[in-house]
């Protein structure tokens, strides 16, 4: 019996001038990949370092070089924090489509183009929530991830694609003023977006499952108000302790199938915007503009075994590490000193450092 071909990973280590200029770190994509390969036992046979933008080219050609001198049936990843635009480069283009079209090289970004991250990991995130919640997350030592369509019941346009320019250029293609997309009569288009609206609708809401941080340097009136109360806390953290929290490395930030993303909310404009239709992960990353006060940070997590609702529950809850993930409590502004000795003695049932424990600053 023949033996099976190890895929061989190669590693690129580049950043594009463009995200260095918005702040990202050179040093802490070189920390992604380096975890990410660690928890998925992945051993890099080679590393390339590309350091601007007029080195793409030689450092490709240089990849593709030593492939070439590899056995024919040997198959290799190259796996990148994002893969530079080789497509530009028209030796490079013509010599990787050869080797993705024979099946033995695959190209592997661990940015997914959907989520937008923060610029600095040490940002400031924060979960307001009642005290039942907190009990719940200390007992089970998980984050609550929430099945998209009962977000729905606070807002009716979660996970929805439509917008006033969408809703009027399909009314405008069915009374003939505009045609079908390219290769599509009228029949077939109408399928098309029966099928499109389907899935989205039925199949899609109740596969993606998300959990909600409020991003700000400081604490939020307006969040307190909302989504805590007399007897309220709020969970402090940082975008780096939450993405490496998760304990689970097949379902967390880490993991090489079908992981935990997480990203920065668009808020739009509902009557002019846009949302694209390229990846089913969009419209769980737009909200309408009047929620914009929330500035909100995503968890979300794309169940694709979750065919109907009765299938799986209205919620997940996934394991972290909450000594990794908490750096501060905040007590609601209006709790009485009593309550903050209470959570005190709680966190220390729950191995938690009572050192952690503040009142909040609007109190």
């Amino acid at each position: 019996m023949e033996k099976e071909t190890v895929n061989e990973t190669i590693i690129i280590d580049w950043i594009s001038d463009e995200d260095l200029a918005k702040g990202y770190s050179r040093a802490d994509q070189q920390d992604v990949l380096k975890t990410f390969c660690h928890k998925n036992g992945i051993n890099p046979i080679k590393e390339y370092q590309i350091d601007t933008r007029k080195d793409i080219d030689k450092k490709l050609n240089e990849i593709i070089n030593f492939l070439d001198a590899q056995p024919e049936n040997q198959k290799f990843s190259i796996l990148a924090y994002k893969i530079p635009n080789w497509q530009q480069y028209p030796t490079v283009k013509s010599r990787i489509a050869s080797r993705t079209n024979a099946g033995t090289l695959e190209l592997k970004a661990f940015h997914h183009p959907c989520f937008v991250e923060p610029e600095n990991v040490d940002d400031k995130i924060w979960r307001y929530m009642n005290l039942p919640k907190l009990l719940d997350m200390l007992q089970s030592q998980k984050l609550y991830f929430a099945r998209a369509d009962e977000l729905r019941k606070a807002d009716k346009f979660e996970g929805s694609y439509e917008t006033a320019p969408r809703t009027n250029a399909k009314e405008m293609v069915r009374q003939g003023i505009i045609p079908p997309p390219a290769g599509m009569d009228l029949a077939q288009w109408e399928k098309f977006e029966a099928e499109f609206e389907h899935h989205n609708e039925v199949v899609g809401i109740q596969q993606n499952f998300i959990n909600c941080w409020h991003m700000s340097s400081f604490e939020n009136f307006a969040m307190w108000k909302i989504y805590a109360d007399t007897f309220g806390i709020c969970i402090q953290s940082t975008f780096d302790r939450l993405r490496n929290s998760f304990i689970d490395n097949k379902l967390s930030y880490y993991g090489e199938g079908r992981r935990i993303y997480i990203g920065k909310v668009n808020y739009i404009d509902r009557q002019s915007a846009v949302i694209p239709s390229g990846n089913a992960f969009w419209p769980y990353i737009h909200k309408n503009i009047e929620y914009h006060y929330e500035q909100e940070l995503r968890c979300i997590w794309w169940n694709t075994e979750n065919r109907g609702i009765e299938s799986h529950p209205a919620f997940y809850k996934i394991e972290v590490d909450l000594g990794q993930l908490i750096e501060k409590i905040y007590i609601s502004p209006t709790a009485p000193t009593w309550f903050r000795n209470s959570i005190e003695e709680l966190c220390v049932n729950y191995k938690i450092s009572p050192d952690l424990v503040r009142q909040s600053a609007l109190a």
